[in-house]
């Protein structure tokens, strides 16, 4: 799906979906620091269990940024991470086997987003669509890096 249409879809969705979770203000490092290690993390868990690995690590990241409260940079982070598989897929996965996994397939990627984006305080669709795509590209920087070194 193109990234204009995501844009309009999570729109859409931001809208209905509301803020009513307690949310916190989490410390948090600087944003290359983050990436850097949402990158790691990525990577690590490709490694060590292939794209099922990254999606469990999503699934945990999420519930620990949101329970008993939202954690907001722990959340983006979630969202950051979320992104970058969901990318490797499109660019690679569907590429070479034809078809999404089921956890990156557009419509349940962009549930997700819906869902978390306005705990994290992404209120506007365009500023989470920007988020995200910042956040990928840094963290595809840091990815080449840490697979150069490997």
């Amino acid at each position: 799906m193109p990234l204009r249409t995501a844009r309009y879809a999570i729109a859409g969705a931001l809208a209905l979906a509301g803020c009513a979770t307690p949310a916190v203000v989490d410390s948090h490092a600087t944003v290359p620091a983050r990436m850097f290690n949402i990158a790691s993390r990525f990577e690590q868990d490709r490694r060590q269990g292939g794209m099922t690995g990254v999606t469990a690590d999503i699934e945990r990241c999420y519930a620990s940024a949101t329970l008993p409260v939202v954690k907001i940079f722990e959340l983006r982070d979630c969202l950051v991470l979320d992104y970058v598989g969901y990318q490797t897929d499109v660019t690679i996965g569907r590429r070479h086997f034809g078809v999404a996994m089921p956890y990156f397939e557009d419509r349940t990627a962009f549930a997700r987003w819906t869902k978390y984006g306005p705990p994290a305080q992404f209120d506007n669709p365009n500023r989470l669509v920007a988020y995200l795509s910042n956040g990928n590209g840094l963290v595809q920087l840091d990815l080449a890096q840490i697979v150069a070194t490997h």
